[in-house]
């Protein structure tokens, strides 16, 4: 164990950090002296100059250079360590980074219900497409669209499956696409989020493979919505997305074939917060709902069989 004090420590990190005394002490919220006393002794003590000062400010040597950073290494992983315990005991705020078509037309309306039955926790949105880098920014949990998350030590989970469909207005449905002939669509206004080959890859499944659909992006998925709602084409959506709608009949499925592309909506979190008691309530209550969501798909397609 080292001899010593965490303050001693603390008071020369901050020292090389801030390359001054009055600011680590301002840091620290101590008195400038008793910042200089910590590092004076500790230079005594190692028998060696870890600063060399100006009346303006002090730089490190190549001792205190090479000192400061494997203590600054030591105090970060210290931090790390207290505040992974913090939270494993405590600390009811968590920090959700979610895609904002999903947070409007699916996270949201279920949040109030959650929050009503766990009014101790305090939920705060952060709206993002990409999942977040939990390393740098101060999220606890993402529900973002993405290819599968692979990174070292975070946890991804499947939340909603990403499969497209394509959706109209009725009236749109009637006026231009024969049920029966999937090319019809092919005369259609076509519209999608991504990329065109998501259209081609869904022509593909209806056995019209080498097709090329010309097809205009709308790169907002409410804005997307609202043009298939309105009448002006037929959208490639994410079916989980526009299934009340569907279901109230703003939109209507002319094809119910789905596709695929690889993206999906995914739950990620880091694995060293897993045992947190207010991150697991809300995990479960996502798996729960995310479940229930899929039931809800599974039970349309039967019925559409």
């Amino acid at each position: 164990m080292s001899r010593y004090s965490m303050s001693t420590l603390r008071a020369f990190a901050a020292v090389g950090r801030h390359g001054g005394f009055s600011r680590a002490a301002a840091e620290l919220r101590i008195s400038q002296s008793a910042v200089s006393r910590h590092v004076a002794a500790l230079e005594r003590d190692l028998e060696c100059r870890l600063f060399d000062r100006t009346t303006r400010h002090c730089t490190l040597t190549d001792e205190g250079r090479a000192l400061h950073h494997e203590i600054s290494h030591g105090l970060a992983q210290i931090d790390r360590g207290i505040a992974a315990a913090r939270n494993a005991t405590a600390d009811p705020v968590l920090h959700i980074s979610v895609a904002p078509f999903l947070s409007a037309a699916w996270f949201t309306p279920r949040l109030l219900g959650f929050l009503r039955d766990n009014p101790d926790l305090d939920i705060r949105l952060t709206h993002a497409y990409s999942p977040p880098d939990f390393d740098v920014d101060n999220i606890d949990i993402g529900l973002n669209w993405s290819l599968r998350p692979e990174r070292p030590g975070i946890v991804a989970e499947p939340l909603l499956t990403g499969e497209l469909i394509p959706v109209c207005s009725p009236d749109y449905a009637q006026a231009r696409i024969d049920p029966d002939d999937p090319a019809s669509l092919l005369r259609c206004e076509l519209f999608h989020e991504f990329r065109t080959e998501d259209w081609a890859a869904w022509f593909a499944r209806q056995s019209l493979a080498g097709v090329t659909p010309c097809s205009q992006q709308i790169s907002d998925t409410g804005a997307l919505r609202q043009a298939a709602i309105a009448g002006q084409g037929v959208a490639l959506m994410f079916r989980a997305l526009v299934q009340d709608e569907i279901s109230n009949g703003q939109l209507v499925t002319p094809f119910p074939v789905a596709v695929s592309c690889g993206e999906a909506y995914w739950l990620t979190f880091p694995a060293r917060q897993a045992r947190r008691p207010a991150l697991k309530r809300v995990l479960r209550w996502l798996r729960r709902e995310a479940a229930a969501t899929a039931q809800r798909l599974r039970d349309t397609e039967g019925a559409d069989g």
